[in-house]
């Protein structure tokens, strides 16, 4: 197997595979690592991408267009994309940082700003997920105690109710990437 090929697996389609690689996101070897990730959170139930029409590129351009929007409701694949998106962006923060700054105690700054600027959209965005799983966004308060981090994670990683619900509509998901077993 040569070097694309196993990203290429990650992938429904060498076509999905192309658009990742234009948005210029991530290297080679955080590509494969990020995609891993998800393909193991997919195997293990926590995260299906199966019958959502909500791509990568797709969940950054809702979330960042809905930059403080608190209302409404957010599909499971919209928020752990733009999750995804958020982490790489500070990592690649961290780089830049670290190759372009002489000094180390500096070289944070980069990372700092790139959470910083995600930290609204992001926070929107799961307020939107737990509103889709048909609770509160103000429970992400319990972020703040250990044990709540892991019930909010386990909420933002739920199944979408599916029947409206006081924070909006329920819309079923297209049929549209359905991903290989």
């Amino acid at each position: 197997m040569g070097r694309g090929e196993g990203v290429k697996l990650l992938f429904e389609t060498k076509q999905d595979f192309k658009e990742f690689q234009k948005t210029g996101i991530c290297s080679y070897s955080g590509c494969l690592a990020s995609f891993l990730i998800l393909r193991v959170l997919q195997y293990l139930k926590f995260l299906s991408l199966e019958d959502d029409s909500m791509t990568f590129g797709k969940s950054i351009a809702t979330c960042m267009a809905k930059y403080a929007v608190f209302s409404g409701r957010a599909s499971r694949s919209e928020y752990w994309w733009f999750y995804l998106f958020t982490i790489l962006m500070s990592w690649g923060a961290s780089v830049v940082g670290a190759v372009t700054v002489p000094y180390p105690e500096s070289a944070e700054m980069f990372s700092i700003i790139a959470s910083l600027v995600f930290f609204l959209p992001l926070l929107a965005a799961a307020t939107r997920r737990l509103h889709d799983t048909g609770r509160s966004g103000w429970w992400q308060l319990l972020c703040l105690t250990v044990i709540g981090v892991i019930l909010v994670i386990v909420w933002l990683a739920m199944d979408t109710e599916k029947s409206d619900n006081k924070y909006g509509l329920h819309i079923p998901a297209e049929k549209g990437r359905q991903f290989r077993e």
